[in-house]
């Protein structure tokens, strides 16, 4: 049940990533689309990434509770090992407010090895993409995705 239920929500997100990066032209009646914030966190081994090392590639952020929560993080597995997201061309970013040294420990034990898994300990970046109108009872965000199209656009 689990995994059809996560088949079905994969489906959903592929299918408006694919809708997302078909070029499209905005209604007359609607605003520009909104250029994706800048940003630079460490990444689960201290590293930093920035979403300009993604130039010219969609990127999903994914938007999530504590690193503690495996719903969130299995999510984040399930989108590493799926073939079919996979043929989509689309970087995951994961961004929680943990700690790196928490985001390490749980990375590993659960393999993940192809997306980054980002630290916003001060929920700065999650409020610059407006994610933290979501927010749990303890201020984290919710599961919340943002899809930037690969001209830096936020599309979704």
């Amino acid at each position: 049940m689990k995994l059809k239920i996560a088949r079905q929500v994969l489906l959903i997100i592929s299918f408006v990533i694919l809708v997302a990066c078909v070029p499209q032209q905005a209604p007359a009646s609607t605003s520009a689309q909104i250029i994706a914030p800048a940003f630079t966190l460490d990444n689960a081994i201290g590293d930093q990434v920035s979403l300009s090392d993604y130039a010219g590639t969609p990127v999903l952020l994914f938007f999530h509770m504590a690193v503690g929560w495996p719903p969130c993080m299995k999510q984040i597995v399930d989108l590493q090992n799926s073939s079919e997201f996979q043929a989509l061309n689309v970087q995951v970013i994961s961004i929680a407010r943990d700690s790196v040294a928490e985001m390490a420990t749980e990375s590993v034990a659960l393999g993940i090895t192809d997306i980054p898994v980002l630290s916003d300990p001060d929920l700065q970046v999650s409020a610059d993409y407006d994610v933290l109108q979501w927010a749990i009872d303890n201020g984290e965000p919710s599961h919340t995705f943002v899809l930037v199209n690969k001209d830096g656009k936020i599309v979704w």
